[in-house]
């Protein structure tokens, strides 16, 4: 669990302060970017909601991490188990930003007129690259069930639950392989380890069907006297112009989110 705290921290502030840099215009890599600060217009890509989200995920969990390690080392909470909502917050997160990872560097990067790389300097190379690879890493191989302390009640004896639910934590907390493993053995006399089901993996298409509503809803509100899509408002260009593409385009992209979803969720659970 120290670990995945760690990660969730990181990639946090990260998120932190990648954002500001973009509204304020730091060009910390001294690439020349140019801006015109405050620019509040980033706000509309999908790139920057999905990571602030990711961030803000990660950040959640890393609160219920701190509140399990406390947890403890407290008698009185030493049956507490790791919030499950937390566990597919962060999948929502990292189905979202993988989302983007994946889009920018087969669609976006390729078509940048300015070169490949140069969706990945200051700011970008954050939202872009780095968050989206720290949550996909974390979440597939670090956040897992057992190693977090999310248990089930396997019986009606809750002092004996608590007793395993206790150890499985201590172990997490003491960040040893061998000890969780252990731990959650011994956890599954009284508490069996809660593997989060299929169904889950819904959480991880909500963001991109959210942002699909936005993205639609602005594409056809600026429609041209001949329904022509005005690439101002299709600024991923997924359209190409042509506003018929809209019923393929739109459950492509969640389809597709939704299956980086599924692949999330499968992993995690090896």
């Amino acid at each position: 669990m120290v670990l995945s705290l760690i990660f969730n921290l990181i990639i946090g502030c990260l998120m932190i302060f990648s954002t500001i840099s973009a509204i304020v215009g730091f060009d910390f890599m001294k690439t020349g970017w140019e801006s015109n600060p405050p620019n509040w217009w980033i706000f509309k890509f999908f790139t920057v909601l999905s990571n602030i989200w990711a961030g803000l995920c990660a950040l959640v969990m890393a609160g219920a991490e701190i509140c399990m390690l406390a947890a403890g080392t407290a008698a009185s909470n030493a049956a507490a188990s790791f919030p499950t909502w937390a566990w597919a917050l962060k999948l929502s997160g990292a189905s979202a930003v993988m989302l983007t990872f994946v889009v920018t560097v087969c669609y976006l990067a390729p078509q940048e007129p300015k070169g490949y790389f140069a969706l990945f300097t200051n700011w970008d190379l954050f939202y872009h690259a780095v968050i989206p690879l720290l949550c996909i890493i974390s979440f597939m191989f670090i956040d897992k069930p057992a190693a977090l302390g999310m248990y089930v009640a396997a019986s009606s004896d809750g002092a004996a639950l608590a007793g395993t639910a206790s150890a499985a934590v201590s172990a997490a907390s003491s960040g040893s392989a061998a000890a969780v493993s252990a731990a959650a053995a011994s956890a599954l006399a009284g508490g069996e380890v809660f593997n989060p089901g299929f169904v889950y993996t819904l959480a991880g298409v909500v963001p991109t069907a959210l942002y699909a509503v936005f993205y639609t809803i602005n594409v056809v509100k600026h429609l041209g006297p001949n329904k022509e899509v005005d690439r101002k408002y299709d600024w991923y260009n997924f359209l190409m112009g042509n506003y018929r593409l809209i019923p393929v385009v739109v459950p492509l992209i969640c389809g597709v989110s939704y299956g980086f979803s599924c692949l999330l969720w499968a992993v995690n659970r090896i």
